[in-house]
């Protein structure tokens, strides 16, 4: 039985004791219910702080005084926080799209809450989704190959882009290859995101803490938002649909890839979208109409032009 398991037991027994003791109105047995319902508050709270991983913003910049920012600071900042976060995630599901809205469901799983504002400077903890992973009771963080959820996944991929950026090493090519994958909609609003931070002075120091996956953490300042924000204003990502008529050579469920073939010899290679995953097999060595997300960014600096390919949908040729 693991510390998780643990506590959820101690969970049911507490409230087991609490309801076989809530008529008996003997001081002694109050002083016992008071005690008791004070420890069933703590376990409850740590099986919480289990489920839950929590998102860690230390704000600081010129857009701090005191203990003090104002709010048509940080309310852009966190609203376009959120779709980011969002958009990488719809990203990461293989459906990102400047074409429709982010689904629903998406949305439920990258929403980050408000918990609380810690003492310190500015310090905002955010809440994500549960993570359904502990409720396989694993203790340990490389106890499992189930991946995180998604909103543990998308913001770990933000930090991963703001560690990449670091001025020491900061490289456009390195950088654009990082965001374009991501489709433009999160372009857009993690450029967003980087010109409130310029504009308005925030350094942000972002944590990720997961009962699971550990500690990340990341720090963005200002100066080097707005340094970001240049680049990628440099940077056009742009998607389009197209159909392509080929043969399905390569296919991998796992990687959730394909390899088609055309006519002329071209070899395009790409990510499928999720729900089309399981149908993979069905289409391996067939000639098929392809119909792919193509998502291609060009840098105006270097001219250097990345395409990527998304799998949205397979018919037979006619």
């Amino acid at each position: 039985m693991t510390w998780i398991a643990n506590l959820e037991e101690e969970r049911q027994e507490l409230e087991q004791m609490i309801a076989e003791r809530a008529s008996d109105s003997s001081p002694s047995v109050r002083l016992a219910l008071s005690s008791l319902r004070r420890r069933l508050e703590q376990v409850v709270a740590r099986l919480d702080d289990c489920r839950r991983p929590k998102v860690r913003i230390d704000l600081a910049g010129s857009a701090i005084v005191g203990n003090e920012i104002k709010l048509d600071a940080l309310g852009p900042f966190l609203d376009e926080l959120q779709e980011t976060v969002s958009s990488i995630g719809q990203a990461l599901k293989g459906s990102a799209t400047a074409f429709s809205s982010i689904p629903s469901e998406i949305r439920e799983q990258t929403s980050l809450s408000l918990e609380a504002a810690a003492p310190g400077s500015v310090v905002l903890q955010l809440r994500t989704p549960a993570d359904p992973r502990t409720e396989d009771e694993l203790p340990f963080p490389d106890a499992t190959d189930q991946p995180p959820p998604l909103a543990v996944a998308a913001v770990e991929r933000l930090l991963s882009v703001v560690r990449d950026a670091q001025p020491e090493d900061l490289n456009e090519d390195t950088l654009v290859d990082d965001v374009y994958p991501l489709g433009p909609r999160t372009h857009k609003h993690l450029n967003s995101l980087l010109r409130i931070m310029a504009d308005a002075g925030i350094d942000a120091e972002l944590s990720l803490l997961s009962p699971i996956d550990g500690e990340r953490r990341a720090h963005l300042r200002a100066t080097q938002a707005r340094r970001i924000h240049e680049i990628l204003k440099r940077a056009r990502v742009g998607e389009e649909i197209q159909e392509k008529v080929g043969v399905v050579r390569g296919v991998s469920s796992l990687r959730n890839a394909f390899e088609l073939v055309t006519p002329e010899g071209e070899v395009l290679v790409g990510k499928v979208r999720e729900d089309l995953v399981p149908q993979l097999r069905n289409w391996y060595e067939r000639q098929v109409i392809a119909t792919l997300e193509v998502t291609v960014s060009q840098s105006f600096t270097t001219g250097i032009t990345r395409t990527k390919y998304l799998l949205i949908g397979m018919a037979e040729t006619r």
